[in-house]
């Protein structure tokens, strides 16, 4: 597939436009499942093709909303909220051996503490805000036990932030949740914290601050995330997801004209894609 960037709402910054090809995506995405549904029942395997196929799923997702392709995206969206469901709650964890080679019974709770999480959350977190998802999105963001482990080359600080914003999506009381509010405001990571004061003040329906934090965190995003050299830092996940919460809240919140093109939308009345 030839990618024509023209529609690209952000500068993919020296990074090859065959990142944001969906077509492929979708196509190794299917021959993925092909090979998964091929294995032993029992196979561990199986997760690992779940991991690839989520991966894939998402990367067609976010290349279809950067060209343009708001039909595929949709699609693609909820494809990835389908794999990231069968990640958690899958009964492939009923039939695959836990433990180290998997010598041991099939245990749920096993997977549930030892398999990565962190990517998976995300992307469910952004699709799902993104589709208006919130009823599926609760139960996704509910997986998650408050003492999960960092995920790899995970700080603390993010640990916290995504098992609060999981928390607050998920339907739990807030006051429940402080000890994770205190990890983000005690810890060095300036980005997080920024996430959370706009969060709080969604949360207690303070349009006008939760939009002066929103800001802050703009100026941060485009000073130290944006010019990574990474395709996942052309959009604003996080802020993404505040933004449809917001909205969702019906808390007004303005967002700055500069991270707009960042921000994910599928709706036909938005300027994105």
């Amino acid at each position: 597939m030839r990618v024509d960037t023209s529609k690209v709402r952000y500068d993919l910054g020296g990074l090859p436009p065959d990142l944001l090809d969906y077509n492929d995506n979708i196509s190794r995405f299917y021959e993925y499942q092909k090979q998964m549904l091929s294995l032993d029942s029992d196979s561990r395997r199986i997760r690992d093709f779940l991991w690839s196929l989520e991966g894939r799923a998402w990367y067609a997702a976010f290349g279809a909303w950067s060209l343009g392709r708001r039909d595929i995206a949709r699609e693609w969206a909820l494809k990835n909220m389908e794999v990231v469901e069968e990640i958690f709650f899958g009964e492939w964890q009923d039939r695959v051996g836990s433990g180290n080679y998997g010598k041991e019974l099939p245990n749920r709770e096993y997977w549930r503490r030892v398999q990565a999480w962190k990517s998976y959350i995300e992307h469910a977190l952004l699709w799902g805000s993104v589709l208006g998802q919130w009823d599926r999105l609760a139960k996704i963001t509910a997986y998650l036990p408050d003492d999960i482990g960092a995920d790899i080359d995970q700080s603390d600080e993010n640990r916290c932030w995504l098992l609060l914003l999981a928390g607050v999506v998920s339907g739990r009381n807030y006051h429940e949740l402080g000890g994770f509010s205190q990890c983000v405001l005690n810890g060095k990571k300036v980005r997080e914290r920024l996430l959370f004061w706009t969060l709080d003040a969604i949360l207690e329906q303070a349009s006008e601050q939760a939009s002066d934090y929103l800001n802050d965190y703009t100026k941060r995003y485009f000073k130290v995330e944006y010019p990574r050299h990474d395709i996942s830092t052309k959009i604003a996940l996080d802020a993404s997801v505040l933004v449809h919460w917001a909205e969702y809240s019906d808390v007004e919140l303005q967002v700055p004209d500069k991270l707009e093109p960042h921000i994910v939308r599928l709706s036909p009345e938005s300027a994105a894609a």
